[in-house]
């Protein structure tokens, strides 16, 4: 039902710990954050989408600033987190 992209990312995605797929009978896919996902992703969660600043987000010890956050998933199947600042950086 789903592409070896979408299944290959979410298997990364489980393996780091942030995520949780869940299976239903009928072959959907869905996910759920764990609370080590939540927490990465919080702070690029405000109620608007995009934060109105720039918010430090520490990832593998690295902080970075930004204010939006995007999982992407390229064509040849690798997945990243783009991050994105007030000046569209």
């Amino acid at each position: 039902v789903y592409g070896p992209n979408l299944r290959a990312s979410c298997r990364r995605l489980e393996d780091a710990g942030w995520l949780r797929t869940l299976r239903a009978p009928n072959l959907q896919l869905a996910v759920e954050l764990t609370d080590a996902g939540r927490a990465v992703a919080q702070p690029l969660l405000p109620a608007g989408g995009t934060s109105a600043t720039d918010l430090a987000v520490e990832l593998n010890g690295i902080t970075y600033q930004a204010c939006r956050g995007d999982f992407v998933v390229r064509l040849d199947g690798s997945t990243c987190l783009q991050l994105w600042n007030k000046e569209g950086r």
